[in-house]
This record gives structure tokens, sequence and C-alpha cells, in this order.
């Protein structure tokens, strides 16, 4: 395998039209995102009646006290002791103190959620909206979905260097995108992968890194303004190894014969977290055949003028997709 570059390579600079002066008018479009606080009131709620919180966040928060805490549903005769219990655990505590400091407010976060989603309206009329609630999940899910809700695990976005990440036995790699301007892409991605599963009946690392691609994409042409490296999850120096080597990492996953590939580990281990992608160098991130999924999407996209997000979305011929790339 030919040596990956680790150097920033001299290239010319092109320019191009601002991103911002592509973005659609979305104006006229109605959604306002307003992130309940389930986290405070969760704590604030009397240990002995914690009904209130089923009337005010209806069937979410049955699926977050059975489905992530493991408590039961609020029908349950142990309900009040199992979630007391949850909430007097001492990790869960402090982790709450962390996030009634780190998150005094959600305006920030409402303001960019309600600029995403209605830019996903735009591009998608037809879908719905999720509602938005912040919780404490006791490290599990970052977010939860389900099919109206998306809910946010505030304690897993303390920021990268929180120290309790560490003392959880929380690896670098994965606590460096627990931060808070992680929030909005991590929700508009869960969003979109409910609205369009992964279900390629292939189940190849072709299939599903374009996929991914197709995700991250979506969530570029809506994010605007957030840079690559937020987007992606990786380092800037990560990102300038990827742009660096895209064509390198390609040649390798071609004479490797890797990229139909069915076997499960070598797909986990090419496209989900890892400390670095493991058949490249350590300079890489892990998941870098997921940006090489972006790349082969956004050949896809810049040789088909006529398609627009919507139908790129709805296409799952991922041989389509991959047919229009070849890189330079």
């Amino acid at each position: 395998m030919k040596a990956f570059s680790s150097f920033l390579i001299l290239t010319i600079t092109i320019f191009a039209i601002s991103c911002k002066s592509k973005m659609p008018d979305i104006s006229k479009i109605h959604v306002n995102i307003e992130i309940q606080r389930l986290d405070k009131d969760l704590f604030a709620v009397p240990a002995h009646d914690p009904s209130w919180l089923r009337d005010r966040y209806g069937e979410f928060f049955d699926i977050y006290t059975e489905g992530v805490l493991g408590v039961g549903n609020s029908e349950n005769p142990d309900f009040i002791a199992n979630l007391n219990s949850f909430k007097n655990n001492e990790a869960v505590k402090i982790a709450e103190n962390n996030v009634s400091k780190a998150f005094t407010d959600l305006d920030d976060l409402n303001r960019r959620l309600t600029s995403a989603f209605k830019y996903y309206k735009y591009h998608f009329p037809e879908k719905n909206i999720p509602a938005l609630y912040s919780c404490i999940s006791g490290f599990n899910q970052s977010v939860i979905l389900t099919d109206s809700a998306i809910g946010i695990s505030l304690e897993k976005y303390l920021g990268s260097d929180c120290s309790l990440y560490p003392m959880l036995g929380i690896a670098k790699y994965l606590s460096y995108n627990m931060k808070r301007d992680k929030i909005t892409s991590d929700c508009l991605i869960a969003w979109a992968i409910g609205d369009w599963p992964y279900s390629n009946k292939d189940n190849n690392l072709a299939s599903r890194i374009i996929y991914e691609g197709k995700l991250l994409y979506l969530a570029k042409q809506i994010l605007c303004d957030e840079p690559d490296s937020l987007i992606f999850g990786f380092t800037d120096n990560q990102m300038k190894w990827c742009k660096n080597n895209e064509t390198e990492m390609w040649r390798h996953l071609v004479q490797e014969q890797l990229l139909f590939s069915r076997e499960p580990l070598i797909i986990r281990k090419l496209a989900e977290d890892a400390p670095y992608t493991s058949i490249f160098t350590q300079e890489s991130p892990g998941k870098a055949c997921n940006w090489i999924g972006y790349r082969i999407v956004c050949s896809y996209m810049d040789k088909s003028k006529d398609k627009s997000l919507k139908d790129l979305m709805e296409n799952d011929n991922y041989m389509e997709i991959l047919s229009k790339y070849k890189p330079s």
C-alpha cells in the first residue's frame, strides 16, 4: 500500500460561491423548536409523586424511563422506588450537578435547531418535525430517537475536557465529540436516520458508507455555517489528512477488495467509532471511510444537477451513486 501523506499538500485555491448565498429562503416556514427541560423537571419533582411528569411529557416519558433508564413505566408498582434509586445514584447526581451548571439555558440550541429544522422542512415538506426534550440518561445514548421526538442526554455534551469522562472510562476519541456544539448536527442526523433508516439488502461496506455519506451530505447542506470538522466529528488535522489522502484511501479499499465486503467485523472497523481507521495510519480518524462515502455522494450530486436533496435521500441505489465517483 502506498504511503499516506501526513503533510498538508499544496493545492491550487479554487474560488467558490459561498455556502450562504445558495441557501433557500426559509422565512415563511413555520418551525419553532423549544427544548423541554425534562432533566430539570425530573430532579425537581417530589420523590413520592412523579405522575405529573407523565402528564407533561406523555409517551416520551415512558420510553425514557422504561427503554433508557430501565426503571419501568409509570404504571409499574416499583416505578417510584426505581426512579428515585436512579436519581440518588452518585454518578447521576454528579452528572445532574454538572448539567445544571453547564446548561443554565438552551436559548442558543433552540435557535440553531429551529434554523436547522426549518431548512429540513424546506427540503422535505412532507416530513414531520420532532418535539425535543433534554434529559439525563445515566451516560447511555447521546440522542434518544422516537417516532415523534428527540431526547438529548445533556450529560453526554458537557465538553471534551469534562473531568467526568475519563473517570467513567470514556475514551478520548469519544469524548472529543461530547460537546455542546455537536448537539445540533447529532439531532439533525438522528432525525434523518429515523426518516430514512438503513435497509440496503446488500449490506456491504460500499452501501453502508454511501448511506453514511448521504447523512453527512444532508447535514452539510443544512448546517452551512458549521465547520466540516464539527459535522464529521474530526479534528482539523484529521480533516486535512482525509482531504490529502482521498485517492490513497480509495485505492486501498479497491486493491484489498474491501469495498463490497459483507463481513460485519470489517464494516464495524471501517464505518463506526474508533480511535483511528485501522487499515490506514494512526493519523486517520475513526470512520474515515464514511468521509469517502460523503465524497462519493458529493461527486454524484455534482454530476446530477437535476437531483434535489430529497431525490438523494430517497435513492437507495447505491451503485448508481457510486458510479459517478472517480477520485482525482
